[in-house]
């Protein structure tokens, strides 16, 4: 992903400028970076509930600035049960839950780094 490669700072603005669209865009890509790293069963299981997730979810996912209360809840609940899961089932930490789903960069590997490209 080109976005991951600019600079911190440029990152934010150009997130607060992307369409809906563009924000999917950057997940979609993440999402088929993260499918091509060796995962166990279980943590592939994981990794496609959160994708299916973001694919259901899309249409108010990605234009954070309209999330009504219950779609705030839903997305709130989705990710604080789906870490849960992860710490449970794949012995994952909160961070690394974190470097999978709370930002766009891509991991260079299971340890859970996240890097630029």
């Amino acid at each position: 992903m080109a976005f991951n490669s600019l600079d911190r700072n440029y990152q934010i603005a150009a997130w607060n400028a992307f369409t809906s669209q563009q924000r999917y865009d950057c997940w979609k890509g993440k999402m088929q970076d993260l499918k091509t790293l060796k995962w166990t069963s279980e943590e592939q299981g994981q990794i496609d509930k959160l994708d299916a997730f973001l694919e259901e979810n899309a249409g108010f996912l990605f234009n954070v600035k309209d999330l009504t209360k219950r779609q705030n809840k839903k997305m709130d609940g989705f990710f604080v049960q789906w870490a849960k899961d992860c710490e449970d089932k794949c012995g994952w930490t909160k961070a690394f839950c974190f470097s999978i789903a709370g930002n766009v960069k891509n991991l260079n590997s299971k340890d859970g780094v996240a890097v630029k490209e």
